[in-house]
């Protein structure tokens, strides 16, 4: 597992230049880009090795974000099947600038439907688990009229 430890009495601080946020925000990299970097580093390895022949993605808890926001970069065919676990995540819930899996600008892309969307190709398979299904119905909508796959469960 890859990550930072968030337990105990010292959790790492991040500083926010209050005066101008967009120099924190925006120039220096979140913390879950960092971890979306890392899941596409490790599928470019895979895709090297001379045995694999299919490529499935998987993750679970914070890692099934990150998944999720790395399939939606993959170009179609790269990857053959990917799982994730949400376990009720959306942006929406991120209300603290030190949260590891902020992402400023996600809420407005469409919050995790709208970068799972991006994905949405011809053979394209994903399964989501731990999700809302009202904020969904649109995103399996263009899944199938673009001739992906897309299981949702709660």
């Amino acid at each position: 597992r890859t990550g930072e430890y968030l337990h105990g009495e010292n959790l790492p601080r991040y500083e926010v230049n209050s005066g101008d946020p967009v120099y924190t925000f925006c120039y220096n990299r979140p913390l879950i880009a960092e971890r979306i970097r890392d899941v596409l580093c490790l599928v470019a390895a895979a895709k090297q090795h001379p045995d694999v022949k299919d490529l499935q993605l998987r993750g679970e808890g914070d890692a099934g974000l990150w998944v999720l926001l790395a399939r939606s970069i993959i170009p179609a065919g790269g990857v053959d099947e990917t799982s994730a676990d949400l376990q009720g995540f959306s942006f929406a819930k991120v209300k603290d600038a030190q949260d590891p899996q902020l992402l400023p600008g996600a809420l407005r892309y469409g919050d995790v439907p709208g970068f799972v969307r991006l994905a949405a190709a011809p053979g394209a398979k994903i399964s989501i688990r731990g999700i809302y299904p009202a904020a969904w119905w649109s995103t399996e909508r263009i899944f199938r009229a673009r001739g992906g796959e897309l299981s949702l469960q709660q």
